[in-house]
């Protein structure tokens, strides 16, 4: 028995790099490589919920960490002026 290699090519679909035999194993946590083309092109058209769904966060996140640096400058700023 030996673990074959494999490829990602769809959300269900692996593709086979080698010739297995009656036996041989696919081990998913050792993949060599995933065909990242489905994921662009989704991407790209933007139809991925979940991709804009996490993306939104991220951007939310970030506003929210930018208003506090400004908010902390701003007090910095107003005990530099009382000083």
């Amino acid at each position: 028995m030996s673990k074959l290699k494999v490829r990602i090519v769809d959300p269900h679909t692996l593709m086979l790099e080698e010739t297995g035999q009656v036996g041989d194993t696919i081990d998913l946590k050792s993949l060599h490589s995933v065909d990242e083309t489905f994921i662009m092109e989704r991407i790209k058209s933007q139809q991925d919920e979940t991709y804009n769904r996490l993306l939104q966060g991220v951007i939310k996140e970030n506003h929210s960490q930018i208003q506090l640096k400004l908010n902390e400058q701003l007090r910095n700023f107003e005990l530099e002026k009382i000083n």
